[in-house]
């Protein structure tokens, strides 16, 4: 799903309008009631017995809250009061076409104001905030702050149009915090903005946002260009696999991970390469952890170091489809030395995490020894050190942005929306993130899962994309240990396994 700038969305509208030959107004009227139908679905027939209020502002976000509202009364909803703020007299063609269509059949329920007067909200029940949608750029102030803090004031349940009234639709480090609305709902049209994105932002959405289709062509879509897009559907289709594919069909992949104390995190790692479809796996390792390999994953073969401790010296490693380096590899010396003769030895496919980043972060010079497009799995405190301290969201995406196309390298920014950055600057957010994966190991996890891609001869950026999508959906949103994401990992969500059971079932 491709993500447009601010700036971009009303170009689509006219695109959409000029593609289908309708109005402006009637494409308001389809997203408005769109809305209206995903409003209704959730809060079914409860919603005919509340009393709501809607604030509309004199563009065209506040259109669509008044299209909405007679929406509403046309289907039952009754208790409704409207009030529509125009200080400066002045409304968008579409927003005075959107008022004159209510007050012809429910003038009764429309109040027009210039200037700010409180609202008796007692007894309200919802508030829908339809002041302004994404095309803002500068703060509220004036009479719209003063609707937008009455309105935070409230105890009432908030319903957003397209955006909180305030916020940005990308980078609010300029914005005033005090004048955007908290929403307990938002409907954003066609699909997410930016700034929904960012942790910050999350006090004016703490649920989140739900995306209004409202019918934008394909062939409208492609003709704007963006560097953003949203994963929110299964980023891979099930290919054709031979009837007499082998193991090494399924790709060689070769882990370096684990340190005294820190097996656990290349078990992980190893089982969940294993069981994401990769056919082959070797596992470098201490010489401590043998056993522990060799027990916990009888599936992976076991090479072992010269040192007993961590890792302190590597092989021939260029034979292998791809590289994982990181989990539980532990910071010493004897690592950082074998990480440098690692990563000029090989030039393939890699995949790098945990104590690896962080010994990249200490020994910068290294970065210039990366194989393009390596995929590198930071959280932020980990990308800030590669980098340097963000003090917003927003910085540090376009610090991973320039990161990518400085080294040449894919950054997957673990987060609630995981962003990945490519080297030619491209985004992808991934919408399966959830709470449940903050638990130890998990990372681990996801490393092992981009491994088995890549080592499956996935591209990088799809062996990232689609292991980051595929592990936000085995956390089901309950509680689990990095172990149960293991065990979740289905056929529906592995690609090796969806081709298998097309292939068997159909």
């Amino acid at each position: 799903m491709k993500i447009l700038k601010a700036a971009q969305i009303r170009e689509l509208d006219s695109l959409q309008t000029a593609f289908e030959g309708i109005s402006s107004y009637e494409l308001m009227e389809r997203a408005a009631g769109n809305m209206f139908r995903a409003i209704m679905e959730k809060h079914k027939e409860r919603i005919r017995s509340k009393r709501i209020t809607i604030f509309a502002g004199p563009g065209n976000n506040g259109g669509d809250a008044l299209v909405l509202a007679r929406l509403l009364m046309e289907n039952g909803v009754c208790d409704i009061n409207v009030h529509l703020i125009n200080p400066k007299c002045s409304l968008t063609s579409d927003c005075a076409c959107a008022k004159e269509n209510l007050e012809k059949k429910y003038g009764h329920i429309l109040t027009e104001t210039k200037t700010y007067a409180p609202v008796d909200l007692n007894g309200t029940d919802i508030i829908i905030d339809g002041l302004f949608g994404s095309g803002l750029n500068r703060p509220l102030e004036g009479t719209f702050a003063e609707y937008v803090m009455m309105i935070n004031r409230s105890d009432c349940h908030v319903i957003s149009i397209d955006m909180p009234s305030g916020l940005y639709g990308e980078d609010n480090r300029s914005n005033n915090l005090e004048t955007i609305v908290k929403a307990s709902e938002l409907y954003t049209f066609n699909a997410p903005k930016i700034s929904l994105f960012m942790a910050e932002n999350e006090k004016f959405l703490p649920n989140g946002f739900t995306i209004i289709d409202i019918g934008i062509a394909k062939e409208v879509s492609a003709k704007l260009e963006s560097p953003y897009s949203f994963c929110n559907s299964a980023p891979f289709s099930a290919k054709h696999i031979s009837r007499f594919s082998h193991k090494g069909s399924f790709g060689h992949a070769y882990l370096i991970a684990g340190s005294y104390g820190m097996m656990g995190a290349a078990v992980l790692a190893a089982k969940a390469c294993m069981k994401f479809g990769c056919g082959l796996l070797t596992a470098h390792i201490p010489q401590k952890g043998y056993e522990i390999m060799q027990i916990s994953v009888p599936e992976a073969l076991a090479e072992v170091d010269d040192d007993e401790f961590c890792f302190s010296n590597i092989g021939d490693i260029a034979k292998y489809n791809a590289v994982g380096i990181g989990p539980g590899l532990g910071k010493s010396e004897k690592s950082k030395a074998a990480l440098e003769k690692a990563l000029k030895l090989y030039s393939g496919q890699m995949v790098i995490d945990a104590d690896a980043l962080n010994l990249l972060s200490e020994n910068r010079e290294l970065l210039r020894y990366l194989p393009h497009n390596t995929i590198l799995t930071p959280h932020p405190k980990e990308f800030d050190r590669l980098t340097t301290q963000s003090s917003h969201s927003f910085e540090r995406l376009e610090k991973q942005i320039e990161f990518a196309k400085k080294h040449n390298v894919i950054v997957v920014l673990k987060g609630a929306y995981t962003s990945i950055a490519s080297p030619d600057g491209s985004v992808r957010f991934n919408s399966t993130g959830t709470p449940a994966l903050a638990t130890a190991g998990s990372g681990d996890v996801l490393t092992g899962m981009i491994l088995s891609l890549l080592a499956q001869r996935h591209s990088p950026i799809d062996a990232a994309t689609c292991a980051v999508f595929a592990h936000g959906l085995t956390a089901k949103n309950e509680a689990v240990t990095a172990s149960t994401l293991i065990e979740n990992i289905t056929p529906e969500i592995c690609p090796k396994h969806c081709s298998i059971a097309k292939m068997y079932h159909n």
